[in-house]
C-alpha cells in the first residue's frame, strides 16, 4: 500500500476510490435487474419452451425429409409468436 505524506495527496485517491466504488454499485444494480427479470416465470417458461422448440426443429432439420423441416421451422416461428405474445400477457397479469 502506497503511504502518503500529507492529506493533499490522500485526497485524489480517496477521489479515484470511492469514483470506483460508484461504478461497482451502478454495475451490481444493473446485474441486479438481470437476474431479476431471469428468474420471473414467466420467463422462465418461455426459455424452457424455446429450447424444446429449437431442439425439436434441428432435429427436423436433420432428417432427410426437407418438406418435414420446412414445416417444423413454420411451426417454431408461430409458436415462438404465441409464446411471446402470451408471455406478454401474463406479465401485464403479474404486475396487477
Amino acid at each position: 500500500m502506497k503511504k502518503f505524506s500529507s492529506i493533499k495527496e490522500l485526497q485524489p485517491e480517496k477521489r479515484r476510490i470511492r469514483q470506483h466504488q460508484r461504478e461497482l454499485e451502478n454495475k451490481m444494480k444493473g446485474n441486479w435487474s438481470e437476474l431479476k427479470q431471469s428468474v420471473k416465470p414467466v420467463n422462465i417458461a418461455k426459455d424452457a419452451f424455446m429450447t424444446v422448440v429449437r431442439n425439436k426443429t434441428t432435429e427436423s432439420l436433420s432428417g432427410s425429409n426437407i418438406i418435414k423441416g420446412v414445416l417444423s421451422i413454420g411451426a417454431a416461428l408461430l409458436v415462438k409468436r404465441v409464446v411471446t405474445q402470451t408471455g406478454k400477457k401474463l406479465s401485464r397479469l403479474f404486475k396487477k
